[in-house]
Order: C-alpha cells, then structure tokens, then sequence
C-alpha cells in the first residue's frame, strides 16, 4: 500500500477553483502560468481569453505555450423570442476535455475550463435539446438532470485529468441564516443549490479581487476567506495574498516546490 512519504506520491497536482467577480482578472491571471513555463490547454466556453494575448504580446515564447479551443452554442430568434438553436458547445467542449486528460500528462500541464458558469449553460441547453425543449419553459426535472450532468463531469474532470486543473467561474452571493449574510458560491446556470457543492470537487479555491477604486486600486490573488467566500489552499505556508501579475505561478511554485522541468519551456507535441 503507498505511503505518502513514497516517491510515486511525492509530485503534487493541483487542482484549483479561481473566483472573482466579472472583469476582476481571472482568465488574464492564467499569463503567469504560460510565462513560468506551463502549457496551458483552455476550454474557452467564454470567448474571453484575448486578454491572454494582449497581457503576453512580444512573448512569443509564452503565447506558444497556450492552446485554445472555443465552445459556443448557436442563437436564433422567432419573433421577440431568443433561444438556443444550434446546441454544439457541450459535446464539443467535453469531446476536447477528454482528449487532452488522454493526451497530457504530467505536472507541466494544465487544463483549464474558463468559465464554469458557461460550462454548465452548455450543460443545461445540453438536457434542453434531449428534452425537446429547447424553446419551452424549462422544468424541474431538467434542473435535476442538468445537475446530474453538471456533477459528473467534475467526476471525471477530477477523476481521469494527469495533471493540473483550472476552472474559472464568476460568484454568486446567496442570504444565510437569521442575519441574511450574504455568503459567496461559485456561479452555475444549473440552480443556486449546486454552488456550495462545486468547492468540494478542489483542493484549492482562490478569489481574484480589487482592493481600493481608481488608480490606487490593487487586483490581488486570495488563499485565505475574505468577502464571505470560504477559500482554501493545500499547503498552510502559503501566502494570505498574490499580486494578480504574478500570482498563479507563485502560488503553484509554494505548493509544489518547484518549477516545470526546462523541457517543458518548447512546446510539447503529444
């Protein structure tokens, strides 16, 4: 039976959720990683990560280390009515997922889901079309079965993936308790009540935030609870607070204790 003081469970992986609110860095956070040498695989359900090429530009080096995919489902009207009429992006989106869990291997990989709130839309027109109900009120039932498919999928996300795992996602503050304090879950399209049950799926849970207005506002990179969202970390050494710049491949650096190896500054064919 292994024991963690083996070699074969010496290389941690590191499997984070990154929280933030719309706009306060979450995917431009991810540069950092790029330039510290990882190779990124992104599942874009967002269309945002152009700020990655802006943040990188003149680092050619960085830029070649990120791969992208985008994932998107097709809208069409019928008078003053908007619904999804092409539903592609969640077949499409975990297709690509489970071909790169099968392709790359390894501590200088990671895989990103950007966002998890669209992820899960996906999920969600995803049971809309199986139902055929695409431009009918929704049910119960598909909230039920939308959550289902939503929680299998971080299953085998969290499950099958051989190296590091990202999933971005925007917050939703929920009223708790006599006082109503208002406490911070990540973001689903799939019911207020599978928020809480995301976290569990990570051994790390980060929030991206500003600090202050104007020019002396500051975005910085939490470990620890702040603004009622509960955080975590791995390791207790780690730091209270990362600046946003630099952030992610700081904080993976505490955690593992190291860097990637200098082959994985090339891109890495499979």
């Amino acid at each position: 039976m292994p024991r963690l003081d083996e070699e074969s469970l010496a290389e941690t992986i590191i499997r984070s959720l990154v929280l933030g609110n719309s706009g306060s860095g979450k995917t431009g956070a991810l540069a950092s990683l790029a330039e510290a040498g990882y190779q990124l695989h992104i599942a874009d359900f967002d269309r945002g990560t152009n700020i990655l090429r802006n943040i990188l530009k003149g680092n050619k080096a960085a830029l070649g280390r990120i791969e992208v995919e985008y994932f998107a489902d097709g809208y069409a009207t019928m008078g003053p009515k908007i619904y999804p009429a092409v539903v592609q992006a969640w077949s499409k989106g975990l297709k690509q997922l489970t071909d790169w869990t099968t392709r790359y291997k390894g501590p200088d990989h990671i895989i990103v889901v950007d966002s998890l709130n669209f992820a899960t839309r996906a999920a969600f027109n995803w049971i809309l079309q199986l139902a055929n109900r695409l431009q009918a009120p929704k049910e119960i039932q598909d909230w039920g079965a939308a959550q289902d498919l939503v929680e299998a999928f971080l299953f085998k996300l969290n499950s099958e993936a051989p190296c590091h795992i990202i999933c971005t996602s925007h917050i939703s503050y929920f009223g708790q308790g006599e006082a109503d304090i208002k406490i911070g879950y990540p973001s689903t399209a799939v019911g207020r009540s599978f928020g809480p049950k995301v976290p569990t799926f990570f051994n790390s849970c980060l929030l991206v935030r500003n600090t202050g207005t104007g020019p002396t506002s500051v975005r910085e990179i939490w470990t620890k609870p702040i603004d009622f969202v509960d955080l975590k970390t791995e390791i207790l050494t780690a730091k209270d607070k990362y600046p946003l710049k630099t952030g992610l491949a700081e904080y993976w650096k505490d955690v593992r204790g190291t860097v990637p190896r200098p082959a994985a500054l090339g891109l890495v064919k499979p």
